[in-house]
């Protein structure tokens, strides 16, 4: 009795209700877009939304069932339940079918899941347990390799086994967590421009710029990683003149791009890349002379 007082305690139920709302208007707008005249009602389990109520239902029960487990067979269990979803994920894509390119799903007969999603609960289980130890204490880059690893493995298992990478780009969101325990900002910069860069190619990809040769998702990407190399440069350490020197010469390459596509087909991805490669030279040659 004592045990369910403490349990209905120490529950975060705005936690509870965020969630609630939140997955009551995804449904919803499962039905709006999945909506046709033939369907008979908003609770037809024949269809996608009466189908993903059934899911809600499901994880309801279940985290009523998680929470009421002992604490302590989390902790016993992390890293046997990791080794085991390392092995799923690892079969997944032999066993799936092609879905969109993507090989994660399996299908249970009527059923059909998706391992990665409960890689993510497994492996922050597995993080949870070793960052949780403790004599365990960030203070260098050496103390995240194992907390690394144990996010990249299943992550480089989803991404190129399986073809998933929205699935495995979820994985970054791990670097809050590293990033609340000090670690330094450069990391969760890093993760937060990886996934920018994922969207920016994925959305503009097949877009052709209406001048020259080339991809606008890849001539923005390499703008949006010039602008955060030049932020950087100018909040972080006031120095304006070399802001200014890279600015001028990713400018003048663009310039001059621009200029011989009136003569020649240039293609732009190629001028984006040489500016690139020009910002980093700049950087390299600042850092070793100074």
């Amino acid at each position: 009795m004592n045990k369910n007082r403490s349990i209905i305690s120490g529950i975060d139920w705005w936690t509870i209700l965020l969630f609630l709302v939140i997955a009551i208007f995804g449904w919803l707008n499962i039905y709006g877009a999945g909506y046709s005249f033939d369907q008979t009602g908003i609770w037809d389990f024949s269809n996608r939304a009466g189908k993903q109520l059934v899911w809600l239902a499901t994880a309801i029960v279940l985290g009523i069932i998680i929470m009421m487990i002992d604490e302590k067979t989390y902790d016993v269990l992390a890293y046997i339940l990791y080794g085991a979803m390392l092995l799923l994920l690892a079969i997944t894509p032999l066993v799936a079918n092609n879905v969109k390119g993507s090989y994660s799903w399996i299908t249970l007969g009527p059923i059909s899941l998706q391992p990665a999603e409960f890689a993510k609960c497994v492996t922050a289980l597995a993080v949870a347990k070793y960052m949780g130890r403790y004599e365990y204490r960030l203070r260098d880059w050496r103390d995240l390799i194992v907390p690394f690893a144990l996010i990249g493995v299943p992550m480089l298992i989803i991404m190129v086994a399986q073809r998933e990478t929205g699935s495995a780009l979820v994985f970054l969101s791990f670097l809050l967590v590293f990033y609340r325990q000090r670690m330094s900002g450069y990391v969760l910069l890093f993760g937060v421009t990886s996934i920018v860069l994922f969207l920016i190619v994925i959305y503009f990809g097949g877009t052709s710029l209406p001048f020259g040769a080339g991809n606008v998702g890849i001539l923005a990407s390499t703008l949006v990683i010039e602008t955060i190399v030049t932020g950087w440069l100018l909040l972080k350490d006031k120095n304006i003149k070399s802001v200014i020197f890279i600015a001028s010469g990713i400018a003048l390459i663009y310039g001059v791009g621009a200029l011989l596509c009136i003569w020649f087909p240039i293609n732009f991805n190629y001028v984006g890349i040489i500016s690139l490669v020009y910002t980093a030279g700049y950087l390299a040659i600042t850092t070793i002379i100074t």
